[in-house]
């Protein structure tokens, strides 16, 4: 799955100074995959990778993020704006009746003042 966004920002409309630097963008990549690894034992691979890029020009409609973000990477929710990179993977290991096994590894980088790692198991 693949989506992009386009933002034009304009602060003020009637000059032409500056029209060049009104453009923003951003996109996300996503890709699930669901793989039987033992067909006899019923185990189940279920992997997802995702990829985000928010160019600093970029001004969203709205929130497009979930509420907890600022939160779960322990930033303010008022920064300048910044190029940001935020990718994800991860892997979940399921057994019928015996349940499931899950990792993920999450890394976010927001021009040179961010760079942080997140590790989930369960």
């Amino acid at each position: 799955m693949l989506e992009a966004g386009l933002s034009n920002y304009d602060p003020n409309s009637f000059s032409k100074i500056d029209n060049q630097t009104h453009l923003g963008s951003a996109f996300k990549l996503v890709y699930d995959e669901k793989r039987n690894l033992n067909k006899n034992k019923n185990i189940t691979l279920l992997s997802k990778l995702n990829y985000e890029f928010v160019q600093d020009k970029f001004k969203p409609l709205e929130r497009f993020r979930n509420v907890e973000f600022a939160r779960d990477w322990n930033i303010s929710q008022i920064l300048k704006p910044e190029n940001e990179h935020l990718g994800n993977v991860s892997l979940s290991f399921q057994k019928n009746k015996f349940g499931q096994i899950d990792y993920q590894f999450g890394t976010y980088i927001r021009g040179n003042s961010f760079k942080g790692n997140q590790h989930i198991a369960s």
